[in-house]
């Protein structure tokens, strides 16, 4: 199940190995879902999460999750929350950093990992180019089922 405790981690995990800049909660939400799905979106030979047809439902939910987690972040001093017209952006803290690189679990290894391979393949595409990534995914794959 994805909570939002587990998405508090994996976002602390996910910007300790990003280029240290200001992300808004979509992109992260993209990324993290690109780097859970990694076999998918053909930066590695695996998904983080399973296998599961049904991987692209949870995409719809997990933007709570990401929220709450992010948040959560931000109350402990891991990442700073800068306000601006466009919304709010985060950026991961020194403190944020060192917890995160005290995370030393084969999931949260591997998970760097995939996040690292994420950024290189979709790093520089816009929240809105990564959006429509994922539900083109997910219609290519309804049409999969479908035509059998």
């Amino acid at each position: 199940m994805n909570t939002a405790a587990e998405a508090r981690y994996r976002l602390l995990l996910l910007l300790s190995v990003l280029p240290k800049a200001e992300y808004s909660h979509s992109w992260l939400l993209c990324l993290d879902f690109i780097t859970i799905y990694g076999a998918t979106f053909g930066i590695s030979d695996v998904n983080l999460h399973g296998d599961s047809r049904m991987k692209f439902t949870e995409y719809a939910t997990r933007g709570i999750e990401v929220n709450q987690g992010i948040r959560t972040l931000a109350m402990s001093g891991w990442v700073t929350a800068t306000a601006s017209k466009a919304g709010f952006t985060y950026r991961i803290t020194e403190s944020g950093q060192t917890f995160a690189d005290d995370l030393q679990t084969s999931y949260a290894k591997i998970y760097r990992l995939q996040a690292s391979l994420a950024y290189a393949k979709y790093g520089k595409q816009s929240a809105a180019d990564l959006d429509a990534l994922i539900r083109g995914k997910a219609l290519s794959m309804q049409e999969e089922d479908l035509n059998g």
